[in-house]
């Protein structure tokens, strides 16, 4: 999976992101075609339209679940290259003190202001580049950019993978993002209460159509 960065927005972030606005594009002119069909009575136009809705509403959300899943297993994949103890270990001795840094890690007072940044330096002084990886897999999990800057600034071959996690981690919340997966119900088929008026969406009283 390859993403693109927030910033180089209208081009699709994602491939699901990319078939989601097909997707809706074609909904679009399929309520046209129904709503210009003078052979077909109103409520029948309803019911086309609705129809309509429900299909591309079940396939624009299958779409986002699938980036969904896309994004937790390109995580799980970037924090092993950035965070892991890298190829050939992870056994013996080094799983011994991956898991002895990792409970330092943890055990760091993270409210406490630069302690977490000063044990990062120390770790980087010392050459201990285990503890530095947990220090920075913990302050990943936590959410610290700043520590992950510093992180990838003494280890800039780390620096695309950080990159891209930040990515994850903004995107699905990205208004540029969302909109690529953006539905709204067509008029026909919102609320009708008596009187012929229509519910609008975000406003308190209905309107008359």
């Amino acid at each position: 999976m390859t993403l693109t960065a927030p910033d180089r927005y209208p081009s699709a972030p994602t491939e699901n992101a990319r078939r989601a606005s097909e997707a809706l594009t074609r909904y679009k002119q399929q309520v046209e075609v129904i709503r210009q069909d003078g052979r077909l009575r109103e409520q029948v136009k309803r019911q086309d339209i609705a129809a309509a809705y429900r299909a591309v509403q079940e396939q624009v959300e299958a779409l986002r679940e699938s980036d969904r899943e896309d994004f937790a297993a390109r995580t799980v994949e970037l924090e092993r290259r950035a965070f892991g103890l890298g190829s050939g270990l992870g056994r013996g001795i080094d799983a011994i003190s991956a898991r002895d840094a990792g409970d330092r890690a943890a055990q760091i007072r993270w409210d406490v202001p630069d302690e977490a940044e000063d044990m990062l330096e120390r770790a980087r002084l010392n050459g201990d580049t285990i503890l530095e990886k947990a220090i920075a897999a913990e302050a990943n999990r936590r959410g610290r950019a700043d520590l992950l800057e510093i992180y990838g600034a003494t280890h800039p071959e780390f620096a695309p993978q950080l990159a891209e996690l930040e990515t994850i981690r903004r995107l699905p919340t990205d208004l540029g993002y969302v909109s690529w997966f953006y539905l709204v119900a067509p008029p026909e088929n919102q609320p009708r209460f008596g009187g012929g008026a229509v519910a609008v969406p975000g406003v308190g009283r209905p309107r008359n159509r």
